[in-house]
């Protein structure tokens, strides 16, 4: 953890090997980002300069401001253009107006991270400058579309908040029809009650009216029931013939 008031050791070496690998002009040097709740976070910004004229009408020169974690080089770097001038590119946060560079986990590990940074950055720009921005959608450009955190966040948050209201939606349903279906089964098993006694009681007066006869008591009323004789069977185009005792 860097000393209060100390850039990290590893974002000034970063600095320094971007200073000398290019000739870049420097606009506000190398400082501690006051404004950022990690001590240690730092910032500085470059002027770029871009293809004129080009089919955006973007500026002849555009300044970039790199803020970079404390944590460099185990962390991302966001880049943001300076004024309003770079607004309303497809792969660009709307809000904020940072680029949406390459994939976080393709820049190397190690102090070049910020130099491989600055190159993506002006390669955005100069892509943009000539409308290259504007067709990736259409060529399949290596370039990736991002969502601020700050938005997915509050979209996860409105997902979750539905996803609720629509579960208490279906509890409320299960419950009533597990009800109904607990009324259901209370009626089906009075039903049977019924049945069942109502076949008991014509059991007890049919054997009263065979012993009224002269008949013999069957011991089981399942005696009593009577097996219908077998459909006749016959095959299509056949005439009907009855099955064989």
């Amino acid at each position: 953890m860097p000393a209060v008031g100390e850039v990290p050791a590893a974002i000034l070496e970063a600095f320094d090997d971007l200073n000398k690998a290019d000739a870049i002009e420097i606009v506000q040097e190398l400082r501690l980002a006051n404004d950022k709740r990690n001590m240690g976070d730092a910032e500085f910004v470059c002027r770029v300069d871009l293809p004129y004229p080009n089919k955006e009408n973007l500026p002849r020169q555009v300044e970039l401001r790199f803020e970079i974690p404390a944590s460099f080089p185990l962390a991302q770097i966001d880049v943001y253009p300076v004024g309003d001038a770079v607004r309303g590119f497809p792969h660009q946060d709307a809000e904020t107006g940072k680029l949406c560079l390459q994939p976080n986990t393709t820049a190397p590990w190690d102090a070049t991270r910020l130099k491989c940074y600055f190159d993506w950055a002006v390669e955005w720009l100069r892509d943009a400058a000539q409308g290259g921005v504007r067709r990736v959608l259409k060529l399949g450009h290596g370039w990736l579309e991002r969502v601020d955190q700050g938005r997915k966040r509050a979209a996860r948050s409105q997902v979750t908040e539905g996803a609720a209201d629509q579960h208490a939606e279906l509890r409320v349903v299960v419950v009533q029809q597990w009800s109904q279906l607990e009324r259901d089964f209370v009626s089906l098993k009075a039903a049977r009650a019924e049945l069942s006694n109502r076949s008991r009681d014509s059991a007890r007066l049919r054997i009263g009216e065979l012993r009224e006869e002269g008949g013999t008591p069957l011991s089981n009323p399942l005696q009593l029931l009577v097996v219908p004789p077998l459909p006749k069977l016959g095959l299509p185009g056949e005439g009907a013939r009855t099955h064989p005792a």
